[in-house]
């Protein structure tokens, strides 16, 4: 697996969608890549935030830059 399959797969990933196979490669790649780790952190992050409603709070500033870093690629 390399960088652009993983994000193709990231959300499916995170919300326990896959296949055995897919998760091994996914858990391999992320093992040997320290941005999609950082990505996958990232995104499960906001994930979360999303889940749990931000209330009258805000998305700090980095994440909200991140996110759109990664729309934008």
């Amino acid at each position: 697996m390399n960088c652009g399959e993983l994000r193709q797969k990231i959300y499916l990933f995170l919300y326990g969608e896959l296949t055995r196979d897919e998760l091994e490669a996914i858990y391999k790649h992320l093992a040997d890549c320290h941005h999609c780790e950082q990505e996958k952190i990232l995104i499960g992050k906001i994930l979360e935030t999303l889940k749990n409603g931000l209330g009258d709070e805000p998305a700090p500033q980095r994440i909200r830059e991140r996110l759109f870093q990664s729309l934008d690629a």
